[in-house]
């Protein structure tokens, strides 16, 4: 029996936190809606005026915000553009013809219409759930449209199927509270039960992209990931039509259902169509119970860092053993860099903040319903760097008796860290039992950003157990001694502009989840055999406090992370991985810096074998043979669209809309690289940006 509920009615009111909640007694049903928090004081948008420039432009009922003509400006269109890459990408990369918000209707009428347009324009359509593509992949530019899925906000929850279904517009933190509040369950005077899913860490980030990049969690060994727990999804492919896809089973799925499946999880996300809604089955925190944690906070030194990699190491090169990590146990180490300008703290009280703004700062400050809302906003405090440790046991025995000496000598020996300086009030008690859906709520980052600042960013998986024969932990202190520097709490932050965010984390081995599960559960997701990953996410600031620039802090970002890849990975002499093994949800090519990643060429690194890839494009061929959802490179088959080299075959980018032969421009400036209250934007920057991220070869 089919038992979504559509719930197309509205709050009258725009708090991001209302939910209006009944029970439907028929069916044993509680439906939920809960709607985003847009800068709606001002209703205004440019329909009218794309109505009237675009032919056939389509009659949208949501919102639509146009690319502003040669030598206009259009501030609603550049805030709306704006999301968790752009500060780091390059200059026009992220400009799409047109922002459309499509409104949820139980037709899809926003949808379709955007896709029948894309048919007859032979152009593409990018979909943003939330944004927060590392990457900036769920944008695109030149004539093809960026559609913003916020308003697929819906949550119903089937108490007899044990399952709720969701739209994509949400935000992974929001819905697993909203999750909670829906199933809770009375069981006592002081106690609750809570129903959940594993998802990732990010609280920002929406529920569609993340979906069909695998859904990574800090539980996967023990729970494993968001596609584990998903029963179906609707999505609408290129032919207009909305098709629900099930998880296999045996004589009840077809085998074109099956291959969907396959492909579009961890396939390439919103490369085969729109997915707008999820149903997921749900796990309870009384199946799980006297389950823990612990967390602990330490100051920086090389020397600590030291320490507990070889923890880290030491788990990780015994995970593929009968006698390795047990499923319940996981395990994450982090460091974080100074987040401000540490030494200059007695005086920035005294300076004017909109001086020394990054274009992530300025976004929050002008914009903070686009930005997102700061569940921690103390974490951009000027603070020195840290050290966090982060575990877990899941008692997936569901044996209350289960917590015994071999999960307590766990966590004393995480605990035993020499010559450490130990944050004040940091640390959680593994002695206490904690729920897994509170577990899962405090291992989720709160804040939208690491920091404020444009990044280059490096995720890597290993699939190798020899670390320790390697002397990755000696040479990962180093690596980030040299950026951080030694002990000094005023860190070199102050002298270079340059912060980083790493982390380190088993995910693997032989009694892992994010291993096991995929043998009933097969998808295109690659590296789940991974032992485990290792994260290097360097900012930069270009500006110190007083305004002033810092010295070539990119550059020195770059040399970095060219270093760490040529040799952490690729051979049998790399540090962390004898194979370069990337993630969908972080991509990036051989070019250090920021820019198109073709997944043609490079689909190598994200899958396990040639014959997943082949799969993947002989479905894109099936149903979206005109490339309708193909907004850029990074897509199967994308290099049929664009060429090698970002070539397109289709309409031109160039604004006078004259048919000249475009190439992909490599060197361009990010808008961090500017985006600095003072600092002159030049006529060429002015133009790029006009141009979209193709430059005319003057030679054609």
């Amino acid at each position: 029996q089919d038992t979504r509920v559509y719930t197309p009615q509205r709050p009258t009111h725009n708090n991001h936190n209302h939910i209006n909640n009944h029970i439907n007694n028929h069916n044993k049903m509680a439906c939920f809606c809960k709607r985003p928090t847009t800068d709606d004081d001002d209703l205004t948008d440019d329909k009218e005026e794309a109505l009237r420039r675009i032919p056939g432009f389509p009659d949208f009922d949501g919102r639509v915000f146009l690319r502003p003509a040669r030598g206009r400006k259009n501030e609603a269109y550049e805030l709306r553009t704006y999301q968790y890459a752009k500060s780091s990408m390059p200059v026009g990369f992220m400009r799409p013809r047109a922002v459309v918000y499509v409104q949820q209707s139980e037709d899809d009428a926003d949808i379709k219409k955007a896709i029948a347009f894309a048919r007859e324009n032979s152009i593409a359509l990018a979909v943003r759930s939330g944004g927060h593509h590392t990457s900036g992949f769920s944008s695109t530019n030149g004539d093809n449209l960026q559609l913003d899925m916020s308003d697929y906000h819906d949550l119903s929850y089937n108490q007899v199927e044990n399952t709720v279904t969701f739209g994509v517009g949400w935000r992974l933190l929001d819905l697993h509270q909203a999750v909670c509040k829906a199933t809770e369950k009375v069981i006592g005077p002081d106690s609750r039960d809570y129903a959940f899913f594993a998802h990732g860490n990010c609280s920002h980030v929406g529920v569609g992209g993340h979906v069909q990049s695998g859904g990574y969690s800090m539980l996967s060994r023990s729970i494993g990931m968001f596609i584990d727990f998903v029963e179906s999804f609707r999505m609408i492919i290129a032919s207009g039509e909305s098709v629900v896809v099930r998880k296999p089973r045996p004589d009840e799925t077809s085998a074109e259902n099956d291959e969907m499946w396959f492909c579009v999880l961890g396939g390439s996300p919103g490369n085969f169509g729109i997915v707008t809604e999820v149903t997921a089955r749900l796990v309870w925190d009384s199946q799980l119970p006297e389950s823990r944690m612990y967390t602990q906070l330490y100051l920086y030194s090389p020397s600590v860092l030291r320490q507990l990699l070889d923890k880290v190491v030491q788990v990780n090169d015994h995970c593929l053993e009968d006698g390795g990590l047990a499923e319940g146990f996981n395990l994450s180490l982090a460091v974080s860099g100074a987040s401000k300008d540490w030494g200059f703290l007695p005086v920035i009280s005294s300076l004017d903040p909109s001086a020394f703004k990054t274009l992530d700062e300025e976004v929050k400050r002008e914009a903070p319903a686009i930005f997102g809302t700061e569940g921690t906003p103390i974490a951009y405090a000027p603070r020195p760097p840290v050290i966090a440790v982060q575990a877990a046991w899941i008692n997936t025995s569901g044996d209350p008796v289960a917590y015994d000496q071999s999960v307590k000598d766990f966590f004393a020996d995480l605990d035993n860290v020499q010559d450490a300086i130990r944050v004040p009030l940091s640390r959680t008690d593994p002695e206490n039992a904690v729920p897994v859906s509170k577990i899962c709520e405090e291992f989720t980052w709160k804040n939208v950003r690491e920091f404020n600042m444009p990044f280059l960013k490096r995720n890597y998986a290993s699939l190798d157990t020899n670390l320790g024969e390697r002397g990755f932990s000696e040479w990962m202190t180093e690596r980030l001694a040299d950026l951080l520097g030694e002990c000094d709490i005023f860190n070199k932050y102050s002298k270079t502009g340059v912060t980083v965010a790493a982390q380190w984390a088993v995910l693997g081995g032989k009694h892992s989840r994010l291993t096991t599960n995929a043998l009933t559960n097969p998808t295109a997701l690659g590296w789940r055999n991974m032992t485990c990953n290792v994260m290097l996410d360097g900012f930069y600031n270009t500006h110190n406090v007083f305004g002033r620039p810092w010295p070539e802090p990119k550059q020195t970002l770059i040399e970095w992370q060219r270093q760490n890849q040529e040799q952490l990975v690729g051979s049998a002499e790399s540090r962390f991985s004898t194979q370069d093994c990337r993630y969908l949800f972080e991509p990036f090519d051989h070019n250090i810096e920021m820019g198109q990643v073709n997944l043609d060429a490079l689909h190598a690194h994200f899958y396990n074998t040639e014959e997943v890839y082949q799969r993947l494009l002989a479905l894109k061929h099936k149903i979206d043979p005109d490339h309708i959802f193909t907004p850029n490179l990074f897509g199967v088959g994308a290099s049929e669209k664009y060429g090698d080299d970002g070539v397109p075959h289709s309409a031109s980018n160039a604004p006078d809309a004259t048919q000249k032969k475009c190439r992909l421009h490599k060197n361009l400036r990010t808008l961090g690289d500017h985006k600095v209250k003072g600092e002159p934007i030049t006529e060429d920057d002015l133009a790029l940006e006009q141009l979209g991220l193709y430059k005319v070869d003057p030679k054609e």
